[in-house]
């Protein structure tokens, strides 16, 4: 899918997004508490990717900036939340000459047509003390997902990536940031009386058990600026050479 056939999509399904939204509370309410445990209120925060601003809004920003591709989502966030800023704009072509202490990219790496420029762009918006809070489905949940859209029980989504942690985690620290924490969410991700608390809270904890849920978060910064080690060696540098000139007649042997 082209970005224009992208943005073509996302304008079209805004007007049902919050309709869907309210469908599954649970998920958004849980996802919406992971980003507030990251994120202090009363901060200046980016989300790149965020349809009709409610996440945004619920991490209570001094200042909050929301940049999404679709002029759609923007135009209903905009009403939704007029104590913030949206606009109209792609993460792979970022022009923004500001910088934020946190940076929000929820659910939005499997739209990105090259990550690696993406994750270059984060660098002109962020300081050294800046965290970068990213959600991004699981890719072992691709399949039932796929099957919930189908059957009429979630938003059908355009993902074009789907990729494990690690490689995430590996395509900041190419682009200079490091990883401060990552992590799991949500073995259950509707809510169920009393079971959904629990499996969340504790099962989904466990080794092994947590690296099946829908969730994966990382928490990256900018890789600190390190300085080469002054050294004291010296360097011999060896060039194997002969001497004279070479002998065009070799000597003839006298019998003994």
């Amino acid at each position: 899918m082209t970005k224009a056939e992208l943005k073509k999509y996302f304008d079209e399904v805004a007007p049902q997004r919050d309709a869907w939204k309210r469908r599954n509370p649970y998920y958004y309410q849980e996802l919406e508490s992971l980003c507030r445990f990251f994120i202090p209120p009363d901060r200046t925060v980016l989300e790149i990717g965020c349809g009709t601003g409610d996440l945004l809004g619920a991490v209570r920003p001094r200042r909050g900036l929301g940049i999404d591709l679709s002029d759609e989502m923007v135009r209903i966030a905009r009403a939704k939340h007029p104590g913030l800023e949206f606009r109209a704009g792609d993460m792979e072509a970022l022009d923004l000459d500001e910088r934020f202490d946190y940076v929000i990219l929820s659910d939005l790496v499997g739209t990105l047509e090259d990550i690696w420029k993406a994750f270059r762009g984060l660098r002109r918006v962020v300081r050294p003390d800046t965290r970068l809070v990213v959600t991004y489905f699981n890719y072992l949940w691709a399949p039932a997902l796929k099957l919930v859209e189908r059957l009429g029980l979630k938003m059908g989504q355009q993902v074009e990536n789907w990729l494990p942690l690690d490689d995430l985690e590996n395509f900041f620290y190419l682009n200079g940031f490091e990883t401060i924490k990552k992590g799991y969410r949500f073995l259950i991700p509707k809510r169920v009386p009393l079971l959904a608390p629990l499996v969340n809270d504790y099962l989904a904890r466990l080794p092994g058990i947590r690296k099946l849920c829908l969730i994966e978060y990382l928490v990256v910064r900018p890789a600190p600026e390190t300085a080469p080690a002054p050294r004291d060696h010296s360097v011999s540098v060896i060039v194997p050479c002969r001497c004279g000139k070479p002998r065009t007649n070799p000597p003839k042997l006298k019998p003994s």
